[in-house]
């Protein structure tokens, strides 16, 4: 499978560049596991993750006083690399994969750790673009982005209710 041989040799870089540290440039809490990040408000809002972003690509811009719509909005043009005005396989791998723990110390080597994780990446993307890829043309754009992020909160709130009762 191409995809597959894709997503292996992009993971391969991104976790050789986490080598020695075992995390990339910034600790944001978040690692794959085969969960559709993008409905997760924490994940996508994550303002300290925008802040340095915003940082390398505009310089000096305070962040502070966004809106959680502008976050989004930020965290979906910042991992538009083609500037496109959608999402593919890659550009969701790269949004997702800021954080790849690997403890060598867990006794699993880097290869079967590569394996893992991903697999789990293939897990993620293939789940965001089933969810929320509403005209199916491998694709997420920034419309789709924001309707599923939309049921995604809705879904949060759903579920928190229901705890309530």
């Amino acid at each position: 499978m191409v995809y597959r041989g894709i997503v292996f040799a992009f993971f391969v870089v991104v976790v050789a560049c986490l080598l020695p540290p075992s995390y990339s440039h910034a600790d944001h809490g978040f690692s794959l596991d085969g969960s559709n990040k993008f409905h997760d408000p924490q994940f996508v809002g994550d303002k300290e993750h925008i802040q340095e972003h915003l940082q390398e690509v505009a310089g000096d811009i305070d962040a502070s006083e966004m809106t959680q719509e502008e976050y989004e909005f930020h965290f979906f043009k910042l991992h538009d690399a083609d500037n496109d005005g959608r999402l593919d396989g890659l550009e969701i791998l790269a949004a997702l994969t800021h954080e790849v723990p690997y403890d060598k110390d867990s006794g699993i080597s880097l290869e079967e750790e590569i394996e893992i994780q991903v697999k789990r990446a293939e897990e993620s993307i293939d789940k965001i673009l089933k969810q929320d890829d509403f005209n199916r043309d491998g694709y997420l754009s920034y419309l789709e982005y924001t309707v599923a992020r939309r049921r995604g909160e809705a879904a949060t709130l759903d579920k928190e209710l229901d705890e309530d009762f």
